[in-house]
């Protein structure tokens, strides 16, 4: 069965066991179902009962053969600020070349440091990770050239009605991961960006040649936490 599924499992078997006055339900960053007759704290994934489960954000089945094997060897991930517009561009590029990938704001202090577990040495944005390979500050041709690499097609090649994930915070994205490792459910929510420092068995493969982040580029901004 496959994660989407999974979570709709989970999700449909939460409803059904729900307090008669609760409305939201949701999963915790430590695993902890909470029922609510409020909605769920922003970037928390739940579901308001008597609806549908959540559905994935991408279904990569429906994706072309030679996107499906970039996006599933090389995941994509954006990491971006508040009030930065090498970030905006940045989105705008990705997003006219087909790119299916994850974004990552980085605005806390608890972000920052993941930040800096991803491999980024300070504090410039845009980041990207292409696989394992990153690459930090705006530039379209450096950029394009570890997509290129990595076998994404030139032109978008996304099909129609293909909407991605909303950004959601670093430290979010973790506690999310952390929490669906020790969730017998597993795969309620999606795992933080590909690209860290530590590879875990089963990984997926690498590019051929990693490289550390770029130096930043004038294309970029540099905040101080």
């Amino acid at each position: 069965m496959r994660t989407p599924e999974l979570a709709a499992a989970f999700f449909l078997c939460l409803a059904a066991s729900a307090p008669a006055a609760a409305q939201y339900k949701w999963v915790g960053p430590g695993g902890q179902v909470t029922y609510s007759d409020q909605p769920p704290p922003a970037g928390t994934i739940g579901v308001a009962l008597g609806t549908p489960a959540p559905t994935a954000r991408r279904d990569e089945a429906a994706l072309p053969a030679a996107l499906r094997a970039a996006s599933s060897k090389y995941p994509v991930t954006l990491y971006t600020t508040k009030d930065c517009t090498p970030c905006q561009q940045a989105r705008a590029h990705l997003s006219r070349r087909g790119i299916p990938f994850s974004e990552r704001t980085v605005t806390t202090r608890a972000d920052a440091e993941l930040y800096k577990q991803v491999g980024f040495t300070d504090f410039s944005f845009p980041g990207l990770t292409v696989g394992r390979d990153r690459s930090v500050g705006f530039e379209a041709g450096d950029w394009d050239g570890l997509l290129d690499a990595a076998g994404y097609p030139k032109t978008s090649a996304l099909p129609p009605g293909y909407r991605p994930a909303p950004a959601s915070s670093l430290a979010q994205a973790s506690a999310s991961r952390e929490a669906a490792r020790s969730n017998d459910a597993g795969g309620v929510v999606e795992s933080v960006a590909e690209g860290t420092t530590r590879d875990a068995p089963g990984s997926r493969p690498l590019l051929p040649a990693p490289r550390a982040a770029t130096e930043p580029s004038r294309n970029a901004t540099t905040l101080r936490f």
